[in-house]
């Protein structure tokens, strides 16, 4: 037997679930609704879209809740002229609801909004 593609098979047949708790591709309505949902949360997420990679957090700071998106570089991807100057996108209101609303809503995504384009992004929890 080829040694290699016994060591592929075992990893494939082992870690299978464990990768699919962790990768998600788009068009998943269980997966795009636990993101929604935990965006009222202000929870730290990440996701793929068109090969770029982005996070999305939330927190609440006295009278308000903040929503920003960014894009996510590996410290060895970070582009030698990348400066942070301000995220790609952020909202500021008294109700977390408003915040996610505006999210969904906003075409952040080559001009479309988030349930437009779902499907094209790939999760990662």
């Amino acid at each position: 037997k080829n040694k290699a593609f016994d060591t592929v098979s075992t990893f494939k047949n082992d870690y299978e679930y464990l990768l699919k708790q962790y990768l998600y591709i788009g068009g998943m309505p269980d997966v795009v609704n636990e993101f929604v949902n935990n965006l009222y949360y202000g929870s730290e997420m990440y996701f793929t879209f068109y090969k770029q990679k982005y996070f999305i957090q939330g927190w609440y700071v006295e009278p308000f809740y903040y929503l920003v998106l960014d894009q996510d570089f590996e410290e060895t991807e970070i582009p030698k002229d990348y400066t942070f100057q301000s995220y790609i996108w952020e909202y500021k209101a008294k109700d977390p609801g408003e915040c996610v609303q505006a999210f969904l809503d906003t075409p952040l995504w080559n001009g479309k909004t988030f349930y437009e384009v779902e499907k094209e992004i790939t999760w990662t929890f």
